[in-house]
């Protein structure tokens, strides 16, 4: 089946299929809700399903759940989900097109467990003791607040 040409770096593709080059930022946060963008060749008039470890991310665009598109054939852009803690370090990500073609991108996307919960503490410990900035350490903090 062909799908036309796409130019992409400099050279023209004919017939090609789904090609993954590249995904930015390559470090993110655990948490999810973060845009990514993956780089290679799609092809503009299909929809396409990222995952990342079995967990399927979101397009991002309203009416279109999980289905992401290309609007210029080189990217392909989806928001990140959230994952277990057991899903930190090393991540795979497969992108299956609405026509059943597949792509894998492995181990180029490192997640990270999120530590803003532990920096005003280390913040507050580095003032001195006679500002009055809150529990110092997290043991500290009042779980009545």
């Amino acid at each position: 089946m062909s799908y036309g040409t796409q130019t992409y770096n400099d050279e023209t593709y004919a017939g090609y299929s789904i090609q993954l080059d590249s995904i930015a930022p390559n470090i993110i946060s655990r948490i999810g809700g973060d845009t990514l963008v993956l780089s290679g060749l799609f092809h503009t008039e299909q929809s396409y399903k990222v995952t990342v470890d079995g967990i399927v991310a979101y397009s991002g665009v309203e009416g279109n759940a999980e289905w992401c598109e290309s609007e210029d054939g080189v990217s392909l852009a989806f928001v990140f989900p959230q994952l277990d803690l057991s899903a930190v370090g090393v991540v795979n990500i497969a992108v299956l097109s609405d026509t059943g073609e597949s792509a894998y991108l492995n181990g180029v996307l490192t997640v990270l467990e999120r530590n803003f919960g532990t920096v005003p503490f280390e913040m507050r410990r580095m003032m001195p003791p006679w500002y009055g900035v809150g529990a110092r350490r997290l043991e500290m903090e009042d779980p009545e607040e």
